[in-house]
């Protein structure tokens, strides 16, 4: 079992999502972590998508819920995703970040022995 980073969430100055990551790398991750930076503009969420990143348009994405409630990550946290059935994710925020938008680390753990 490894640990690597992968690339970054952005989610850019004036905008409300950032890019999405996964495709067939999910397949194949025991799990994901998401480390929010220091202060945020908003609220922000997890959305996923049952369709690959490079393909999936706004309408595919829907709010991640745990126990009936939408996941979203605090500033200065990190949160870690098990079990991925989905094909994307990324981030959406009730507020569009400044300058310099907003970057979430991402880390994943494989499944590999």
């Amino acid at each position: 079992m490894s640990v690597f980073r992968m690339e970054p969430l952005v989610i850019p100055n004036a905008a409300t999502v950032s890019q999405a990551i996964g495709g067939n790398l999910f397949d194949f991750l025991r799990s994901l972590s998401i480390h929010a930076p220091a202060s945020l503009a908003g609220v922000t969420k997890i959305e996923v998508a049952d369709t690959e990143p490079d393909v999936a348009v706004a309408g595919d994405f829907r709010d991640l819920q745990s126990a009936g409630a939408d996941i979203t990550i605090p500033a200065d946290s990190t949160i870690v995703l098990e079990n991925i059935s989905y094909r994307s994710l990324r981030l959406s925020t009730t507020v569009a970040p400044g300058a310099g938008g907003e970057t979430y680390d991402v880390t994943a753990k494989d499944a590999t022995i």
